[in-house]
């Protein structure tokens, strides 16, 4: 019995991590990590800071774009109507998150000018 609630706890945990969209960027972050570790790297902690907002930012804006596509046949998911029910706040949100990723970004690579046009190059593409 307390193992059957453990369980239901653990796929509820993992199930709102799925429905907020915040999966693929703990899964970026994960892989930036290991490879960080493997080649001995130190990678500024505000970069993984931008990188897990930045997965969001565009995984989320899919969900909400697939949530108010007229042209979909198929009945929505929860991880769509989440954003598609709040979507005022979602907006919000998103906005702000948007203008601090890309503060944040152009701080971080302010010293080398390659690393800036590359990363705004890069961000400003989705």
């Amino acid at each position: 019995m307390l193992l059957k609630k453990i369980v239901g706890l653990h796929l509820l945990f993992f199930r709102k991590i799925n429905i907020f969209g915040l999966d693929a960027p703990l899964v970026i972050v994960f892989w930036q990590k290991l490879l960080e570790r493997e080649f001995n790297l130190q990678m500024n902690s505000r970069f993984e800071i931008i990188l897990f907002l930045s997965v969001w930012l565009a995984y989320s804006a899919d969900r909400f774009l697939d949530s108010n596509n007229i042209f979909l046949k198929k009945k929505l998911e929860q991880r769509h109507l989440i954003f598609k029910n709040r979507a005022f706040k979602f907006g919000i949100v998103w906005l702000i998150l948007f203008f601090y990723c890309r503060c944040a970004n152009r701080i971080l690579f302010k010293k080398n000018r390659d690393l800036l046009f590359f990363s705004t190059f890069a961000f400003s593409n989705f």
